[in-house]
């Protein structure tokens, strides 16, 4: 059962013992009406005394595994849970709020457009906002469009180069010298 996840199984259905229940429900009763059958099929493979009687070590080790998963995210759901009934308290942003960064850890960067250029959906385009990890390590305060390589357009702010084009924007190279 080491490698199941890379066979696609317990992608759906994350505990396997169900599934195990289920074809071997299945096998001995291969007739299966819906709905009248429903609650058996359902109670046959998810019932925990018909989980357990799945006692092969490989059968208990996916169990634990199983339980465990569900444990960890129940705790974790817990300690995001607001208690509505109780007193919140107190509080106040940090006088710094307007530097709270992006999930990558860097603010990203508005600048004009030195020269405003036509996008790839025809469009024209004054300003360009480059995420944080890909901003120019000093500062600048406008890019620069360099031209137009088919349906991309090249940019530049400070040292570094971008591609805009229908797949949005791209670093295209560290250290830039513009090409004739």
């Amino acid at each position: 059962m080491g490698h199941y996840k890379k066979m696609g199984l317990g992608s759906v259905y994350e505990d396997l013992r169900v599934l195990e229940l289920t074809i071997r429900i299945l096998e001995s009763h291969p007739l299966v009406e819906i709905p009248r059958d429903n609650r058996f099929l359902v109670e046959s493979a998810t019932h925990e005394e018909a989980l357990e009687s799945l006692d092969s070590p490989r059968w208990v080790q996916h169990g634990r595994r199983v339980d465990g998963a569900e444990l960890a995210k129940a705790i974790a759901a817990d300690m995001a849970t607001l208690l509505y009934d109780e007193y919140f308290g107190d509080f106040s942003f940090h006088d710094r709020a307007q530097q709270v960064m992006t999930r990558l850890g860097v603010k990203a960067l508005r600048l004009r457009m030195q020269e405003p250029f036509v996008g790839p959906f025809g469009e024209t385009i004054q300003e360009m906002t480059i995420p944080g990890h890909m901003a120019p390590k000093e500062q600048v305060e406008e890019a620069l469009f360099l031209r137009k390589r088919g349906d991309e357009a090249l940019l530049q702010a400070g040292e570094r180069r971008y591609r805009y084009s229908r797949l949005g924007l791209e670093l295209e190279g560290e250290d830039i010298h513009e090409e004739s």
